[in-house]
């Protein structure tokens, strides 16, 4: 049993781990409490980075992305390796794989409208 002053000196990771191991059973509601305690995150510097992240990929030109492929992006900026790593060639093959995606002429992407105007993609760079 825990007795006397001989967990005083214990750091807050030592003391979880005393409770959580060596009395696992005992302080059910301690065990709890310290359980809660050490998924608490200590600063929100994660989750401001995840703002940035997220305001960094939500544009005004990519403003219908929906929740599945923004997390996706997200996790690859946060997670992923350094652009200057990344294999272009090997994602491109990947993505082609997917499914089968119709090849572009200069037919579809500058097709006449009716009324005599042209229509033509604009360039998002």
């Amino acid at each position: 049993m825990v007795y006397g002053d001989h967990y005083a000196s214990f750091s807050f990771q030592e003391f979880a781990e005393a409770v959580l191991s060596k009395h696992s059973g005992v302080f059910t509601e301690m065990e709890k409490l310290i359980k809660i305690a050490l998924v608490i995150p200590i600063a929100s510097v994660s989750c401001e980075r995840g703002f940035s992240t997220q305001n960094r990929m939500k544009t005004r030109f990519r403003n219908s992305l929906n929740n599945t492929n923004l997390t996706s992006l997200m996790m690859i900026s946060e997670l992923g390796p350094p652009q200057e790593q990344f294999d272009f060639k090997r994602a491109i093959i990947k993505w082609k794989e997917m499914k089968q995606r119709r090849q572009k002429t200069e037919r579809t992407e500058d097709r006449a409208e009716p009324g005599g105007m042209s229509h033509q993609k604009e360039s998002l760079h």
